[in-house]
């Protein structure tokens, strides 16, 4: 499959004694670190996490969530704690840990395996010697799906799709009662170009003219993706300026919690709405570069969660976006 790599060969029935292994007894256990992107932590992860406890019912008092951005209530009612990446990295420490998995993985920076850097960050965090249940083990138990040996019941076995709850944050007494939310980023299915950069100008400004808009641009670069500008105006609020690496995502999740609505690229960060109960739309005019094996996984959280995701080619929102916003 086009975008995965395969993190090696192994026993499945060895595999579900390390996984046990990993939560069995009463002592405390650490989840993570989680270091690469949004979507896999959202769609796969976090559910992974969640029927493993719900099988071997795991206390969350017991453990604690280690992770970016802030997002220790997208964990709620699984670990009890969340220590934050950022509090005992710098960005750069972070990016060119990410670089050298790229390198020693043929470009991907999923955590196939548990390298030294996750080891000595647990080590900095004081957790080194916990037992671990780390990222590495749900890949290998979900490489046989992706690389399509599995049908999609399988995912039904091995995930349980929550809700997630939303922090408090002081940014959400600075915004209106009531508001949309956008987030533009560019990736392969969504490139910054004049089509896209025009779409997107004329979304935003027409859906002001209705109600205040929330721009959830991001000023801290730990990734590849860019980001669409959008020019200040009446109704149009920028949040960006508020964010730390430590709260970014915190921050976002908090945001899109009061919000009556998401629109923006299609990619990880339209599964957040969802678990929020929103209704998101994601956009792309790509397809080729969608990887279709995440579908299943999507509609399993759908069915689940109040939320929902539209997912639409750029040429149709810009029919349909007309209409909405005319």
């Amino acid at each position: 499959m086009s975008g995965y790599v395969t993190p090696g060969l192994w026993d499945e029935a060895e595999l579900a004694r390390e996984i046990e292994a990993a939560v069995a007894g009463d002592g405390p256990g650490v989840v993570g670190p989680w270091l690469s992107e949004v979507g896999f932590e959202l769609l796969y992860w976090i559910p992974f996490v969640a029927a493993i406890c719900q099988r071997h019912a795991v206390d969350p008092a017991r453990l604690t969530v280690v992770s970016r951005g802030g997002v220790a209530s997208w964990y709620a009612g699984l670990a009890d704690q969340y220590v934050e990446i950022f509090d005992h990295c710098t960005a750069d420490d972070f990016r060119l840990a990410g670089e050298g998995r790229q390198q020693r993985q043929a470009g991907s920076q999923k955590q196939f395996h548990v390298d030294d850097f996750d080891l000595a960050l647990l080590d900095r965090m004081g957790l080194g010697g916990v037992r671990l249940l780390h990222p590495s083990l749900m890949y290998r138990a979900f490489h046989p799906y992706f690389a399509g040996h599995r049908p999609q019941a399988f995912l039904r076995e091995h995930l349980k799709f929550t809700s997630a709850t939303a922090p408090d944050h002081p940014i959400l007494a600075e915004l209106p009662a009531s508001y949309a939310v956008v987030k533009f980023y560019t990736r392969p299915s969504f490139p910054a170009d004049a089509a896209n950069r025009a779409l997107v100008e004329g979304y935003v400004r027409r859906l002001a003219e209705q109600q205040p808009v929330v721009v959830l641009d991001h000023p801290h670069a730990v990734d590849d993706h860019g980001h669409f500008s959008i020019a200040p105006g009446p109704n149009v609020h920028h949040v960006g300026k508020a964010m730390t690496l430590a709260d970014n995502l915190g921050l976002q999740t908090a945001v899109l919690s009061r919000a009556s609505m998401f629109t923006g690229t299609y990619g990880g960060f339209c599964y957040l709405p969802m678990r929020l109960a929103k209704p998101a739309i994601g956009l792309m005019s790509q397809s080729d570069q969608v990887l279709g094996v995440h579908g299943a996984a999507l509609f399993g959280m759908s069915e689940a969660l109040d939320g929902s995701l539209t997912l639409l080619q750029a040429d149709a929102f810009r029919h349909f976006s007309n209409l909405w916003t005319a």
